[in-house]
Parts: structure tokens; sequence; C-alpha cells
């Protein structure tokens, strides 16, 4: 895996402020960097060492198939300690766009071709600590394939639009990443 990650949408998109100075690579990890910045916010302590992981920017997928279901994604995941339930999702990759990133992942987890992609919005994934984005999306696909198999410690299920938000509610989608993903799709 290559340790060269895409520059996060904030560095792409957004002017920075001119109170931050450069990022410090302090250690890099074929996952993530540490950085460090320096700045002065302004609150009579001078300026001041900040730090925070840097990552490529993630994704996730509101998808809803011809039938009207939605799959939602099932893994370990080792950092938190279990089999968690999200949208199907990933990371953008070097020189990837957001948009070609859902399609693929939505391959990969699902076996689902996209129909039409919308994308719903790009937030910061946590503005304290992370320097990369989230970019939400809905997509409209194909009817799921009966003999997709998805990769190994991976399962796909489909629920109703009423199941969603009934386990969105009951705190069952253990992404809020996600969460803010399906109140986008929502909303929109």
């Amino acid at each position: 895996m290559s340790t060269k990650r895409s520059k996060s949408s904030q560095e792409k998109d957004e002017i920075r402020d001119p109170r931050v100075g450069p990022k410090t690579t302090l250690l890099k990890t074929p996952w993530c960097d540490l950085v460090e910045m320096r700045a002065n916010i302004d609150d009579g302590h001078g300026e001041q060492a900040f730090y925070a992981i840097e990552s490529n920017d993630y994704l996730g997928v509101v998808a809803v198939t011809p039938q009207g279901l939605y799959p939602l994604v099932h893994q370990l995941r080792p950092v938190a300690g279990f089999v968690t339930c999200e949208l199907p999702a990933g990371t953008v990759e070097t020189g990837e766009t957001p948009e070609a990133a859902a399609r693929r992942e939505m391959l990969e987890e699902t076996g689902l071709r996209v129909r039409k992609l919308t994308k719903l919005g790009t937030h910061c994934s946590d503005s304290g600590r992370l320097t990369n984005r989230i970019h939400s999306f809905f997509a409209e696909t194909d009817s799921p394939d009966p003999n997709f198999k998805p990769e190994p410690g991976l399962t796909v299920e489909y629920v109703s639009k009423s199941e969603l938000i009934r386990r969105v509610k009951l705190g069952e989608i253990h992404q809020l990443l996600h969460v803010g993903a399906v109140l986008l799709a929502l909303l929109d």
C-alpha cells in the first residue's frame, strides 16, 4: 500500500486561515500520518502546537435498489472491537474522485452497480483531530446480483427505508458519519 495520500477536500477547496502555519509530518504509516500545525488562535497564549491525524477522505453511500431496499454492510472493525453495521463506504484513493470511489466501493462491498449517483455533501469528519472529509452520496442502483460473493469477513443485508430509520434511531448504525449521510438523504 502506498503511503502517499490524496489531499483532503479542505486542502484542495478551501482557503487556509493565515493564522495556521504549515504542517509538519511527525509520523508516517501506511494508513495515516500524525501531523503538527502551529497556530495563533487569538486566545492570548501566542502560537501553539495542534496535532492531527491525516488520512484519505472517507465516503459513505445511502443506496436504494429498484425494489426499494437499502444495503447495509456488516464487518469486524478491530479498532471498535466488534462487528459494525454501516453503509457501503470506504476511502478515496490517491488520484480518484469521490464519485469514482463511491461507485467502486458500492461494487466491491455490495456487488451493486450505480445507475444514478447524487452528491449529498462534504463535511469534516472530525474538525478537531482529523484533516480528512467525508463525502456523502445517494445512489440508485441496479438490482442485486444473486451470484455476488462479498469479500471475506463482510456480509450485506438489505433493509426497508423504515428499518434503516429504525436502526439509526436505535444507534444500530455504528458510524456517526453514516448516520449523517442517512439524514442528508432523508432531507434531500
